[in-house]
């Protein structure tokens, strides 16, 4: 494996995850990574490849060696290997939440009044985050290091900070306890995409349609430019796009020289022509639309079940919730760490997909099973994937053994640690399968917990825990480890150098640590510099709060109830005696588990059926609702050209929708690249523009 791509990728990731932080949260720009489709991994490569690439080749006058050599497919395909996983230390699943969670907990614990229980005494209180050890939070006494990370550490607004005067000594135990806690979940789940992509993508031949849209302008072994960036339909596409983007962006500054072309439009006008969709919560999502023109190019490219399933899926969903409002029994009701009845629509149906695509696989997993124990198995086993399972199983025990260390019952641990490996498992499908890359399914395994035993089973102190491992490691899931992991394995078969495939993963693990480093050094760095952005108020007010307003929730009722101290004292299986089910939770999750199923059945025996089972998992959440209007849209256009067109009329406009997708990702580029100028030159924040969802 060549060398300078090792060192391009490690470059590129580790300032990646160093600069994620800076352009998302303190500059407020487009994200860098958001989805798994990151803009600015993806948007690079198209300008890397039209740009530096010709410009090497100049350089070099032909020669096929030499450092300076035009980059050749699979060079590229190893880069991006190695940047994608880095993506999970970016921002909005990992640094965006981890400093947060740690420390202003301590804040609203002064702030807000119900966050000050009443001890048995009647005189004294305690603050809440008493619940969980002190070594999970960040001491905000030391060297005043809340004060000075809410208000900025500056004594000089005018002068940065130094490094050294971040007060990481208040940061050392809690990091020392959560950091290593990624670590082996990102090792574990490492082994496992080892084993779980050999069957999908050689066994069955899953598309990864992310991966095969920047595999088709990747340059050929000689290093020669792909002839999509001699198609003219190809840079037409992508030159209106980023027009319409640069337009938009420079609009922001001279309002009353341009007209901006609007992206948006509003029918909300309509919300009574369509009560019952209104009131299942359709109303500010689905009637306000928004169109992503890469999203549109995506869609095109995908099996029009797929792309329609998900467009329509919360138009289904919503208008299901209010028909349920019309009977009077609201299925959205609650807080996001309660027993929610939607939340268990969304957990049946990705164990219904995790069902589904471990029977598909069954044979292939049972036999790298049997092998990595040390059992006779097929031949046709390879050892990378029996090593991964091993790898794995090793892996996820050390991560139980933590979790357990953190104070929760063993047997809880290794549920919430099955749960987590579960839904990373179903959202790399979900992207393998049918390229959604935008996913957040609201999908909390504490709260699974606490559907399945009840508060009084658990207790304030282990909710605490369950619901604050839960905000650490699922509060967002924009940008987790396993999807980037299987679309890096997708990008590894690239290279056609499978001999050598144990080297890919030391360079993996050098590139993951100096990403964490550099995530880790500039993310607090910015925080203390900057002070808080409370315009971010996810971060800042959710990922904090939602698990001691649950906590604070659940004591009050267990004290109403007179049970507080009793819920205190049980243990370990004596849990699962006083176990009290939430009955409408499980209902549903049978129900969609058992629709998953179905649709899935149906779609292998029935070639012509059209409805996906990936409409049970794409309602939820954000990115369903904000994306869904651009998948119906590039799933009708495929449709219109297949009908009337036929597949050579499809393969013909297959550039142009290329075309769009890599304007959208050169105009967030480019919004990232100004920003960062414009901040450098002035001194002031620039003006805020996303080109894809923040």
């Amino acid at each position: 494996m060549s060398l300078r791509a090792f060192i391009i990728g490690l470059i590129g990731a580790t300032f990646l995850c160093g600069y994620a932080f800076y352009n998302d949260i303190v500059l407020h720009q487009t994200v860098m990574v958001g989805t798994h489709f990151p803009l600015s991994v993806y948007g690079s490569l198209i300008v890397f490849l039209f740009v530096v690439n010709p410009l090497l080749g100049l350089a070099s006058r032909g020669k096929k060696k030499g450092f300076f050599r035009p980059f050749t497919g699979r060079e590229m395909c190893l880069i991006m290997a190695l940047v994608l996983p880095a993506c999970c230390m970016a921002t909005s699943s990992f640094m965006r939440l981890l400093p947060r969670a740690m420390m202003l907990p301590h804040h609203y614990a002064k702030t807000i009044t119900s966050w000050k229980l009443l001890q048995e005494d009647k005189k004294t209180y305690k603050p809440v985050t008493d619940y969980l050890p002190k070594f999970m939070l960040a001491d905000p006494e030391e060297k005043d290091a809340l004060t000075t990370m809410i208000q900025s550490a500056r004594t000089d607004s005018s002068k940065r900070i130094a490094f050294s005067d971040v007060p990481w000594s208040a940061w050392r135990k809690p990091l020392k306890y959560w950091i290593p806690l990624f670590i082996i979940m990102w090792i574990s789940l490492t082994g496992l995409a080892t084993v779980f992509h050999r069957q999908w993508a050689s066994n069955e031949h899953l598309p990864y349609p992310v991966v095969q849209v920047a595999q088709s302008v990747m340059p050929d072994a000689d290093g020669r430019t792909n002839p999509i960036f001699h198609n003219r339909s190809f840079w037409i596409a992508l030159i209106i796009v980023f027009v319409i983007h640069l337009n938009n962006y420079i609009c922001l500054y001279y309002p009353d020289q341009l007209i901006p072309v609007t992206r948006v439009f509003d029918f909300r006008a309509l919300r009574e022509t369509f009560p019952t969709f209104v009131k299942g919560g359709g109303y500010g999502t689905l009637m306000w639309i928004r169109l992503y023109f890469a999203v549109i190019g995506l869609a095109y490219m995908l099996p029009t079940d797929v792309c329609l399933s998900v467009g329509f899926s919360p138009f289904v969903f919503f208008y299901i919730f209010g028909c349920f409002i019309n009977w009077g029994y609201p299925l959205r009701m609650g807080t996001l760490y309660s027993p929610r009845t939607d939340w268990g629509m969304v957990f049946g149906a990705y164990i219904g997909f995790f069902s589904v695509l471990v029977y598909t696989g069954r044979h292939y997993y049972w036999q790298v099973l049997r092998r990595a124990f040390g059992l006779k198995g097929s031949l046709e086993t390879e050892n990378e994937s029996v090593w991964g399972m091993r790898v794995f199983i090793v892996g996820i025990l050390c991560f139980i053994i933590g979790v357990t260390r953190g104070g929760l019952d063993w047997q809880l641990s290794t549920m919430l640690a099955i749960m987590m490996v579960i839904a990373y498992l179903v959202m790399a499908r979900i992207l393998a399968e049918t390229g959604m890359y935008h996913l957040n399914p609201n999908l909390y395994p504490g709260v699974i917990l606490f559907a399945l035993f009840g508060e009084q089973a658990l207790g304030p102190t282990t909710l605490a825990l369950i619901f604050f491992t839960t905000t650490m490691f699922f509060m967002d899931t924009r940008e987790t480890f396993m999807p980037f992991m299987m679309s890096a394995m997708k990008f590894l078969d690239g290279t056609k150098e499978t001999v050598r495939r144990k080297r890919y993963f030391p360079m993996l693990a050098t590139v993951m640590m100096c990403g964490l480093v550099a995530a880790i050094v500039f993310t607090w760095y910015f925080s203390y510099d900057r002070g808080i952005n409370w315009l971010d108020g996810f971060g800042t007010k959710n990922t904090p709060q939602n698990t001691f307003n649950s906590v604070v929730k659940s004591r009050t009722q267990l004290l109403a109830q007179g049970v507080l101290e009793q819920s205190e004292n049980v243990k370990s299986w004596k849990r699962f005696a006083v176990a009290s089910p939430q009955k409408p939770f499980w209902i549903a999750f049978a129900l969609c588990c058992g629709g998953v199923l179905l649709l899935s059945t149906l779609r292998l025996h029935i070639p012509w059926w059209p409805v996906h089972p990936i409409i049970f998992c794409a309602w939820s959440g954000f990115a369903g609702y904000i994306l869904a209007w651009s998948f119906v849209i590039g799933g009708v256009l495929k449709m219109i050209v297949m009908r009337f067109g036929g597949s050579k009329c499809y393969q013909f406009l297959k550039p142009l929708f290329i075309g769009i997708i890599a304007g959208d990702l050169i105009a967030g580029l480019m919004v990232i690249i100004v920003g960062g100028i414009y901040y450098a030159v002035t001194g002031e924040p620039p003006k805020s523009y996303y080109v894809l969802p923040g």
